[in-house]
């Protein structure tokens, strides 16, 4: 056996990490439905996505690659890459519809003032039919994209998306700080409803998840209506559970999620995946919420089965 090489000169260590920097990771994949041809082969479309570190731009680049495999049930017959892989360029999360024909994607870009802007995008093939401003809409804060909370999930029905996202908070300012619109006999309330104002307020800790999840403290479910570009937010979640992995029911009148506990404290969660939790069903015909599992165990990345009812979970 050959003797381990040690390499100290500087310029070959900074030459072998830039080598070893370009291998890729798999960081996702989907298998497409299976399609029958013509003549009687089957075959499946799968998309990857993949993560590489660029040292010359300093960041980490995703791209995607397609794959194409046929089979006769028994064995691959053929398995090949359909193309080169292209760069993904502020895509956040992506899920393709149960039929394969349309694909959602949540997209983050920087507007003219150098402030981030969240768009959930539906494409049809090699089209974008549909471009929501999620930031613009203002219903709730930032999507989650991280694989403890976050879901993009389309429903049986190809109409509706489901995502988590930062539960949307009143805005605040100092009680010493003035606007065009007030006046000297304005009352501390601003405004009502959604654009209520809060005073003195500006400062208050919300306590978030912990490392990895920063700025991610009370999360809501949330569902577009794709037809009419509404989003709406569920309601009847327990207000002591946070809500993620979340995933339709068969006949899409309810929603399946985990729930973990803010008590004793929400920090650490990504590294503490035996966290109190449990699964939930919230019913959208009635709004009624109940527990499927026990509630003194830990529940993670849960899935359905359209034919059987079944939920797996980790």
């Amino acid at each position: 056996m050959a003797a381990a090489q040690l390499i100290n000169n500087p310029k070959e260590i900074s030459t072998l990490y830039r080598d070893l920097s370009q291998f890729p990771s798999l960081n996702a994949v989907s298998i497409g439905p299976e399609v029958t041809t013509q003549y009687g082969g089957k075959y499946s479309n799968i998309y990857t996505e993949w993560a590489q570190r660029d040292l010359d731009r300093i960041e980490q680049v995703k791209f995607c690659r397609q794959y194409i495999i046929f089979h006769d049930n028994n064995a691959v017959v053929y398995a090949g890459a359909c193309g080169n892989g292209s760069e993904i360029r502020g895509e956040l999360l992506s899920s393709e519809s149960p039929s394969g024909a349309l694909k959602a994607v949540l997209r983050e870009t920087k507007n003219k003032k150098g402030e981030d802007t969240q768009f959930l995008e539906v494409w049809d093939k090699n089209r974008k039919v549909k471009s929501i401003n999620l930031t613009a809409l203002d219903k709730h804060g930032k999507v989650y994209e991280d694989e403890q909370f976050g879901c993009l999930s389309w429903s049986h029905s190809e109409s509706h998306l489901l995502y988590i996202a930062e539960k949307k908070r009143p805005k605040t300012k100092s009680f010493f700080e003035s606007s065009a619109g007030d006046l000297p006999a304005s009352t501390d309330e601003d405004d009502d409803g959604a654009g209520k104002v809060v005073k003195g307020d500006q400062f208050v800790l919300h306590e978030d998840w912990g490392e990895c999840l920063v700025n991610k403290s009370t999360p809501v479910l949330c569902v577009l209506d794709i037809e009419s570009c509404n989003i709406s937010v569920l309601e009847g979640i327990p207000e002591h559970v946070s809500p993620g992995q979340a995933f339709w029911s068969p006949d899409d009148t309810g929603v399946v999620f985990v729930g973990w506990w803010h008590s004793p404290f929400r920090l650490g969660l990504k590294y503490c995946a035996n966290r109190r939790s449990a699964l939930f069903f919230v019913d959208l015909t009635g709004g009624k919420c109940e527990t499927l599992s026990v509630d003194s165990s830990a529940v993670f990345s849960p899935h359905g089965s359209a034919q059987t009812s079944v939920v797996l979970c980790i």
